[in-house]
């Protein structure tokens, strides 16, 4: 496992190091993911829940919300970062955007 972000945090680290690092931390990601969800289901199961990723599975507890109502795509505004590239916005992932095409929409949305 590569997380593609693993050069931005571990610089000059080796590839070993970072592959560990980034399992480590999905592991760790997961485990918190997943007991918080065992939490909510079951101190708030008559509650609506709502999520920032499509589900797949029509039996899913959560309902999507789209954060993003002018940007259609599959992808999650968690995993990547918005982008304007002349007038239009786009979520790609930060490994892909040529900066001289792109530009990066900040926290306040500029």
């Amino acid at each position: 496992m590569y997380h593609e972000y693993s050069d931005f945090f571990w610089k000059g680290s080796s590839r070993q190091f970072k592959q560990n690092k980034s399992k480590d931390l999905a592991v760790k990601y997961m485990q918190i993911t997943s007991g918080l969800d065992k939490i909510v289901s079951k101190n708030f199961s008559d509650c609506l829940r709502f999520s920032i990723h499509k589900q797949h599975d029509i039996n899913s507890k959560k309902f999507y919300i789209n954060l993003l109502p002018d940007i259609e795509c599959s992808k999650s505004p968690w995993m990547n970062v918005l982008v304007n590239e002349g007038g239009k916005l786009f979520l790609k992932k930060y490994k892909d955007i040529d900066l001289n095409v792109s530009k990066i929409i900040g926290f306040d949305g500029f």
